[in-house]
């Protein structure tokens, strides 16, 4: 006799991937579906937080036009406009961000800066369109994951047992929480290889007028900043009187590991790129830890195999983070689709 819950679907990992499926789960009338998620503020990514009269995001996910309309299709408010762009150095900005591996291309900017787009409080929508009404949202991660039993037991002492499992959670975090490894030996040692390029998204409230630029680049080595964006300018309304946001990203990797003093070193370079007059005027700092960006170091070949494998046991992998592959933000919006057996069965 089993005595804990039943859901039909568990999605684990709230990503840019997922949101569009749980969308489509939810206007179906699916009304029992489970969401999974590290973060309190929900969302891999996304999320919204107000402090001392600042909208802060979890990071600032910049797109073009062209993507602008899947995003308006999924309910978020975007805008779009032509910021006042400085390039403080020159060179191959886009290898920088990818912790200088050349043949990776970071999903979260775009390819060039004359007209840029952005979500207005994605956080909020999520809670609100994406989740309200149908899907439960927990900050519980998941202590273990029987794909026999179909059995998921969360931090929380929560016992589940799920008819499918979608997992847009990074691959090789899910094996690690599988129970039965003998069935999945093969693919775990293959998952425990994937390399992940990380984020450092830094931001900074300030006293003062707003500076005069809206975007800076820096690709070069001699920052471990690479973007600077002067939220404030571009984002109206998520800033006190009197003050103003900046926010910065700095990428890391395994062989290119982030800085002890990320906040302390970012400071210095957020003066350097002439953004900030004087420390004294910072009157708030929010660093976030993002850690599964972009994937790399597993043969494709070996992924298409353990999505197999798993799909036969009703766990589906989904996007950047679920497949360990490399895609846009189009791509990982879409991908959704793919599932026929969740969307359509």
């Amino acid at each position: 006799m089993f005595f804990g819950e039943e859901r039909e679907n568990i999605i684990l990992g709230l990503d840019l991937s997922s949101i569009p499926l749980i969308k489509k789960l939810c206007e179906k009338g699916e009304r029992d579906i489970l969401v999974i998620e590290d973060s309190v503020e929900p969302g891999a990514y996304t999320g919204t937080y107000y402090t001392s009269g600042f909208t802060v995001e979890k990071m600032y996910i910049v797109f073009s036009r062209d993507e602008k309309s899947d995003l308006d299709d999924l309910g978020f408010e975007t805008i779009c406009l032509k910021p006042r762009l400085r390039i403080a150095k020159s060179g191959d900005l886009f290898s920088k961000i990818s912790c200088w591996k050349k043949d990776l291309i970071p999903w979260w900017l775009p390819t060039e800066f004359s007209e840029i787009c952005f979500m207005r409080e994605p956080g909020r929508t999520i809670k609100e369109k994406i989740l309200g009404g149908c899907a439960e949202y927990t900050f519980y991660s998941p202590r273990k994951i029987d794909p026999l039993r179909k059995i998921i037991v969360l931090r929380n002492g929560r016992v589940i047992r799920y008819r499918n499992l979608v997992v847009a959670y990074p691959m090789n975090r899910f094996f690690e929480r599988v129970s039965s490894k003998d069935l999945y030996e093969k693919y775990i040692d293959e998952a425990s290889k994937l390399r992940w390029v990380g984020l450092l998204s830094i931001s900074y409230g300030i006293r003062g007028r707003e500076p005069n630029w809206d975007i800076v680049l820096h690709a070069t080595k001699a920052s471990r900043t690479h973007i600077f964006l002067t939220v404030s300018n571009m984002l109206r309304n998520t800033a006190p009187p009197n003050h103003y946001l900046v926010n910065i990203q700095m990428s890391y990797c395994k062989d290119y590991p982030p800085p002890p003093d990320a906040t302390s070193r970012g400071v210095a370079e957020i003066r350097w790129a002439g953004l900030l007059n004087s420390e004294e005027n910072i009157v708030l700092e929010r660093i976030f830890v993002l850690h599964h960006m972009i994937p790399y170091g597993v043969d494709p070949k070996v992924l298409e195999e353990i999505r197999d494998a798993l799909n036969s046991s009703n766990i589906y992998l989904l996007g950047v983070r679920g497949e360990g592959v490399a895609m846009d933000l189009r791509n990982q919006i879409n991908r959704y689709a793919s599932l026929k057996e969740i969307t359509d069965p």
